[in-house]
Protein backbone atom coordinates (compact mmCIF):
# COMPACT_ATOMS: atom_id res chain seq x y z
CA UNK A 1 0.00 0.00 0.00
CA UNK A 2 1.27 3.41 -0.74
CA UNK A 3 1.35 6.46 0.88
CA UNK A 4 -1.49 7.79 -1.55
CA UNK A 5 -4.00 5.57 -0.06
CA UNK A 6 -3.92 7.63 3.10
CA UNK A 7 -5.96 10.16 4.13
CA UNK A 8 -3.80 13.38 5.82
CA UNK A 9 -5.07 12.58 9.41
CA UNK A 10 -3.85 9.26 8.91
CA UNK A 11 -0.54 10.91 8.03
CA UNK A 12 -0.63 13.06 10.90
CA UNK A 13 -1.32 10.30 12.92
CA UNK A 14 1.97 8.00 11.53
CA UNK A 15 4.09 11.05 12.07
CA UNK A 16 4.45 11.10 8.02
CA UNK A 17 2.53 14.67 7.22
CA UNK A 18 6.29 16.64 7.79
CA UNK A 19 3.91 18.14 11.15
CA UNK A 20 6.20 19.30 14.13
CA UNK A 21 5.39 20.28 17.77
CA UNK A 22 6.51 23.81 18.66
CA UNK A 23 9.62 24.17 20.95
CA UNK A 24 7.35 25.56 23.39
CA UNK A 25 5.14 22.26 23.04
CA UNK A 26 8.30 20.04 23.40
CA UNK A 27 9.69 21.98 26.48
CA UNK A 28 6.31 22.18 27.99
CA UNK A 29 5.48 18.55 27.46
CA UNK A 30 9.27 17.29 28.73
CA UNK A 31 8.54 19.55 31.76
CA UNK A 32 5.99 17.90 33.07
CA UNK A 33 7.30 14.18 32.03
CA UNK A 34 9.25 12.03 34.48
CA UNK A 35 10.54 10.80 31.19
CA UNK A 36 11.45 13.53 29.23
CA UNK A 37 14.32 13.21 27.00
CA UNK A 38 16.30 16.27 29.13
CA UNK A 39 15.85 13.91 31.89
CA UNK A 40 17.98 11.31 30.29
CA UNK A 41 20.19 13.38 28.99
CA UNK A 42 20.94 15.19 32.33
CA UNK A 43 21.59 11.63 33.83
CA UNK A 44 24.08 10.45 30.99
CA UNK A 45 25.70 13.79 31.74
CA UNK A 46 26.02 13.12 35.32
CA UNK A 47 27.90 9.39 34.72
CA UNK A 48 31.51 9.82 35.88
CA UNK A 49 31.77 5.71 36.06
CA UNK A 50 30.56 3.09 34.25
CA UNK A 51 29.63 1.35 37.96
CA UNK A 52 27.90 3.90 38.60
CA UNK A 53 24.92 3.35 35.89
CA UNK A 54 21.78 2.30 37.08
CA UNK A 55 20.48 -0.44 34.84
CA UNK A 56 17.21 -0.10 34.91
CA UNK A 57 17.40 3.46 34.08
CA UNK A 58 19.48 2.41 30.69
CA UNK A 59 17.08 0.02 30.05
CA UNK A 60 14.08 2.31 30.40
CA UNK A 61 15.79 4.49 27.67
CA UNK A 62 16.13 1.58 25.95
CA UNK A 63 12.26 0.74 25.84
CA UNK A 64 12.00 4.82 25.46
CA UNK A 65 13.75 4.74 22.45
CA UNK A 66 12.40 2.19 21.16
CA UNK A 67 8.51 3.07 21.45
CA UNK A 68 8.19 6.97 21.65
CA UNK A 69 8.05 9.68 19.40
CA UNK A 70 10.40 10.17 16.45
CA UNK A 71 9.76 13.72 18.34
CA UNK A 72 11.19 12.55 21.58
CA UNK A 73 14.09 11.01 20.06
CA UNK A 74 14.71 13.89 18.08
CA UNK A 75 14.63 15.86 20.85
CA UNK A 76 16.58 13.52 23.09
CA UNK A 77 19.35 13.41 20.04
CA UNK A 78 19.07 17.37 19.73
CA UNK A 79 19.66 17.72 23.55
CA UNK A 80 23.19 15.64 23.25
CA UNK A 81 21.61 11.61 24.16
CA UNK A 82 22.98 10.29 21.33
CA UNK A 83 26.89 11.53 22.13
CA UNK A 84 26.25 10.91 25.89
CA UNK A 85 25.18 7.24 25.12
CA UNK A 86 28.54 6.87 22.47
CA UNK A 87 30.64 8.54 25.49
CA UNK A 88 29.59 5.58 28.15
CA UNK A 89 29.74 2.80 25.63
CA UNK A 90 33.69 4.02 25.26
CA UNK A 91 34.41 4.12 29.05
CA UNK A 92 32.71 0.43 29.11
CA UNK A 93 34.82 -0.43 26.27
CA UNK A 94 37.95 0.85 27.60
CA UNK A 95 37.16 -1.09 31.09
CA UNK A 96 36.12 -4.49 29.62
CA UNK A 97 38.48 -4.68 26.59
CA UNK A 98 40.66 -2.17 27.32
CA UNK A 99 40.30 -0.31 24.51
CA UNK A 100 42.01 2.29 23.49
CA UNK A 101 40.25 4.83 20.99
CA UNK A 102 41.90 6.05 18.30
Amino acid sequence: MSLKNFSSSSLHNLGLDGARESKEQLTSASTADSRSPQDFVQYLQEIVKPAEVEVGKLHKLRVLLRNESIIWIDAFIQQGGLSGLLELLESVLKIEWRYVAD
